[in-house]
């Protein structure tokens, strides 16, 4: 009729995706060919090059290399709004400014090369994209996991499109890391489902998108697709606290559709926010339904971590099921990770050892908004440091175990006028019931001390808070704090009252002055003697005090109680 054709391409399985111009030619007519630009786009069999070393020749492992004008073998990628730096992909932590550590290299479990996405852009809803378009079958379930790290302030998203990138449906997202800060490498996945009269194309996109700030890296490896035939179900996992001084053996980890026919399924925990996944080690398929494993929290930061079962293709997550204590309360002066940068004069990024936060912009050390003054403290050296560009309520915290007893939490504090400070004790995590809290009653240009002190709960866990209300006008837009302390009141045992290294009947005296019973009220000072958390010192405590007891002069033993 004129008005269509048909045609047949035969394409190359070398050949390049994205995009193509059609053109059509009647040199016969002598008549300019007629172009229909981006009306054609080559896409993929699968997920290629995954692992980046499609490039190898040219770069060398684990160094930072552009390839520029070129994109990394088989991948396509584009920016929008003020990005501040090309959105070209790159290898191994190419990046316009050194700002952060650069991640682990080789990455774990693959070789020297990986993908990396960096911007310049102080523009909050800047971002970059890249991604790649394959074939699927409709009704399957896939899935795309990968390895990520990065620094910066940027939020890191993956999604699963029905189509091409420009004009498809999305059908899944996951967010990788929302938070400021540098993070190694953690693992982490999006899934869906092929639809029944989609259109058989599925694109995978790797998104960065700008929070705030200034320099941040993107960086990703192993990217897999796999096809789920057999859907697991993760319900539960006991038991779902361990200790980070050693090993955590899952007794049960209950779900559906557990088998171990194609090899044995993989078990890790990646902590909320990015930065540390565990692997699991000993895992056994009990049943169809249990699992059991033990991970290794040697050193591990405190904090909610998800449990992630992979297993023939299919992956599922139980969000935020284990929870990780410390051993004890650490880097209360900010010192690690170790640094070489001299203090006050200019922000580190990335977490310090063993914090938590919820600051937008993260828990940093030495930041400059405002600087403290003077600086550095009587403490010395790095400083903890939280700020925002407008009104927030931020919080640092660690989770720790606690034996019995009443506990201080205690510190230097340096925050602009408008800024207020307050400590907080908790009964258990970061959401637990509150024991006690503290106004800092601070002062310009002066390092102030505050503290907050509590009994320790019957959980045997708590958390120590440090919290910011900041006005969100300059310079009321952030705080510092140093020489951070959480330490039992108590002597050691909690029974040795008169601190001569024993526990006798001089002690005993002070027991019985404090001795409560069921329903009597614990006096003031007789904190130490309750040496199970319930407010109370009774027939329970007393056995523990006989646990302890050494007799005059005979050191008693530290750990009994």
């Amino acid at each position: 009729d004129g008005l269509s054709l048909t045609a047949t391409f035969a394409i190359a399985a070398d050949a390049p995706v994205g995009l193509y111009t059609d053109k059509v030619a009647r040199p016969e007519a002598y008549c300019d060919p007629a172009t229909a630009s981006g009306g054609f786009e080559v896409v993929l069999p699968g997920l290629s090059n995954g692992n980046f070393n499609g490039d190898a020749s040219s770069i060398a492992e684990c160094t930072p290399g552009t390839l520029s004008p070129n994109l990394p073998k088989d991948w396509q990628a584009s920016e929008a709004g003020t990005w501040g730096y090309d959105s070209r992909l790159n290898l191994n932590g190419y990046r316009p400014t050194p700002i952060d550590t650069l991640p682990t290299c080789p990455v774990p479990g693959t070789d020297g090369y990986y993908g990396t996405i960096a911007s310049t852009s102080n523009n909050p809803g800047a971002q970059a994209q890249a991604w790649q378009s394959f074939s699927v079958t409709a009704g399957q379930t896939y899935v795309v996991s990968g390895k990520f790290a990065g620094s910066g302030d940027c939020t890191v998203t993956l999604r699963l499109l029905d189509g091409l990138r420009r004009n498809g449906t999305e059908l899944a997202s996951k967010v990788v890391r929302d938070t400021a800060g540098f993070f190694d490498w953690t693992t982490d996945f999006v899934t869906a489902e092929a639809p029944v009269g989609g259109t058989g194309v599925m694109t995978f996109v790797w998104e960065v998108a700008r929070n705030s700030g200034n320099d941040n890296a993107s960086h990703a490896d192993k990217f897999e697709l796999t096809v789920c035939s057999s859907p697991i179900d993760v319900t539960g996992v006991t038991p779902s606290l361990g200790v980070n001084n050693g090993i955590l053996s899952i007794t049960d980890l209950a779900g559906t559709g557990f088998s171990d026919a194609a090899g044995t399924p993989t078990v890790l925990l990646a902590k909320v926010g990015g930065g540390t996944t565990i692997t699991a080690s000993n895992v056994v398929v009990v049943s169809g339904t249990q699992i059991t494993c033990d991970f290794d929290l040697t050193g591990a930061a405190s904090g909610r971590y998800d449990l992630t079962v992979f297993q023939d293709g299919c992956i599922d997550t139980l969000p935020s099921s284990v929870m990780v204590v410390g051993e004890s309360f650490v880097n209360g002066s900010f010192e690690l990770p170790e640094n070489t940068q001299d203090p006050c004069t200019g922000q580190i990024g990335g977490l310090p050892t063993g914090w938590n936060t919820d600051a937008p912009s993260g828990l940093n050390r030495d930041g400059q908004a405002p600087p403290p003054n003077p600086c550095p403290s009587s403490d010395g050296g790095h400083y903890g440091s939280m700020s925002e560009g407008s009104a927030a309520t931020v919080r640092a915290w660690q989770t720790v175990q606690v034996s019995g007893g009443n506990y201080e939490f205690s510190g230097l504090f340096n925050v602009p006028v408008g800024v207020t400070v307050t400590l907080r004790l908790l009964d258990g995590d970061e959401s637990g019931t509150q024991l006690a809290e503290s106004s800092v009653p601070v002062e310009v240009d002066t390092w102030t001390e505050g503290s907050v002190s509590a009994n320790a709960p019957t959980s045997g866990i708590m958390t120590v808070v440090w919290e910011m209300q900041l006005t969100g006008t300059e310079p009321a837009v952030g705080g510092s704090a140093d020489g951070l302390k959480f330490e039992s009141t108590c002597h050691n045992p909690v029974f040795d009252f008169d601190g001569d290294g024993d526990v006798d009947q001089a002690d005993f005296a002070a027991f019985q002055v404090c001795y409560t019973g069921a329903t009597g009220t614990l006096p003031a000072g007789c904190e130490c003697a309750d040496s199970n958390g319930d407010k109370l010192v009774t027939q329970s405590d007393a056995t523990d005090f006989e646990t302890c007891a050494s007799g005059p002069g005979i050191p008693a033993n530290p750990d009994c109680d």
